[in-house]
């Protein structure tokens, strides 16, 4: 499995733990953990939205904007607002492509 691909798995992996809400991320650390430059784990993450996979929004300094309403993907992922977090929300196209991905192995 890529790098991109691991990033995209996780992403919709870490939706289990919160089916009903919002996962709050941060680029510099998903970038980091996964060994990709910061403008490729944006890639992936708008390339996820464009699929209808997940929806990405993040505060403002007035309330939640979807990404798409932002000027810009660098004003959206380098927001200082909120701690520099972004939200990520899977919808139900993701969902679907979450049920036929193998469930991470807990174990030693």
């Amino acid at each position: 499995m890529s790098k991109h691909e691991q990033l995209r798995h996780y992403i919709l992996e870490s939706q289990r733990s919160s089916p009903s809400g919002d996962l709050h991320y941060r680029i510099v650390a998903l970038a980091n953990q996964f060994a990709l430059t910061e403008p490729q784990a944006q890639e992936v993450l708008i390339g996820m939205a464009q699929d209808g996979l997940i929806v990405l929004r993040a505060w403002d300094g007035q309330g939640v904007r979807a990404f798409h309403d932002w000027p810009s993907s660098t004003a959206f992922f380098y927001s200082t607002l909120d701690g520099g977090n972004f939200r990520v929300h899977v919808l139900a196209k993701g969902a679907e492509l979450l049920e036929d991905l193998p469930r991470d192995k807990i174990g030693f």
